[in-house]
Formats: structure tokens, sequence, C-alpha cells
């Protein structure tokens, strides 16, 4: 990880976050993650630290209009002011997909999204299960209406194919028989 100037007094790069520090994350590292934990949807959850404390929810916000000085407003409400003006304020979503139009909250929308996913994934997998059912079923009535057994259906093919090959021995012994007794009469 690099942390590195684009210009003399105006500004900082940060370089290579996939990297690591002392085995942690970049954001881990400098407490940028310390709102959750967990690391799954099944997992995730507030931070026990937060908590227990409330007031150390970094609030603070960076101001774009500062060239040098203090960028940084600790106790600023504003973040989590216009986060809860995100989530809070009515919409108006257009139709897309299987999800139609609708006015409401960020939260609403995604609830629905949510829904109308879990909803497909529900339907797929009945239709997958529905699917395996009918062709194991389809395969059972098909191998007990053709009763057809390939081994047993080859040893009769051999047995067949030595009877025909004594059958037509018996009768070109016969077809002899028949002219030597031809040829004696005659």
């Amino acid at each position: 990880m690099s942390i590195s100037s684009d210009t003399d007094g105006s500004g900082v790069a940060i370089g290579a976050l996939d990297g690591s520090i002392d085995g942690q994350s970049f954001s881990s590292f400098f407490g940028f993650n310390a709102v959750f934990t967990g690391s799954s949807a099944s997992n995730i959850k507030v931070s026990s630290s937060l908590l227990a404390d409330s007031g150390t929810l970094a609030v603070g916000t960076l101001s774009t209009n500062k060239t040098s000085g203090t960028v940084l407003t600790p106790g600023s409400t504003l973040v989590a002011n216009a986060l809860n003006s995100a989530l809070t304020t009515s919409y108006s979503y257009a139709a897309t997909g299987s999800i139609g139009s609708m006015k409401g909250t960020l939260t609403a929308y995604a609830s629905r999204i949510v829904a109308a996913f879990a909803t497909r994934a529900s339907s797929a997998e009945n239709a997958l299960t529905r699917t395996e059912a009918l062709q194991a079923s389809i395969a059972n009535t098909v191998s007990s209406k053709s009763g057809v057994n390939i081994d047993e259906e080859t040893a009769r093919l051999q047995d067949y194919q030595t009877l025909y090959s004594a059958a037509a021995q018996v009768i070109r012994i016969a077809r002899e028989m028949f002219e030597r007794l031809l040829a004696a009469v005659g």
C-alpha cells in the first residue's frame, strides 16, 4: 500500500487498497468498517462497540471548500441527516423487469426488489424439483414398459446365432444326402 500526495500540498492518493496492514484490510486497519461485523448476509450485525456507545459513530464530513486548515468537521450530522433523508424521502420508480412502477421510499423499493427476486428464486427451485420428479417418473416408466435388459438381450442374441449356425449345418448335410440319393437312383 502506498499513500502519496498528488501535488505538493493539495491532496492525498491512496493506492493498492487490496493490500493488507498487519493482516487487516486498509479500511479495517483505519477503523472505516467499525460499524458492522460479519462477512455475509447471514451473519452481518451492528458492531457491539457501536451499540454500547453510539457516540463512536463517525459523523464528520469532509469540506470540499477548504484548500488548507481543517477539512474534517467533527460532530456534524450532515452525513446522518443525508442518509436518513435518502432512506425516508418518497421517490418515483419506473417499472423494470417484473417489478412494477411505484412511489415510495428507497427502503420500500429495495424491499420490493428483494421480494421479487426471492419469489423468482423460489419459483425456479420449485420448477427444478418438479422437473427432476418428472424426469425420474419418465425414466421409471420407460424402464418398466420396455423391459429391455441389454445383458439378457445380448446373451439371447448369442444363443440365436449358435442355433442358426447349427440349423445351417443341418440343412447343408441334408442337401448333400439328398443329392447323393438322387445320384444313386438316377
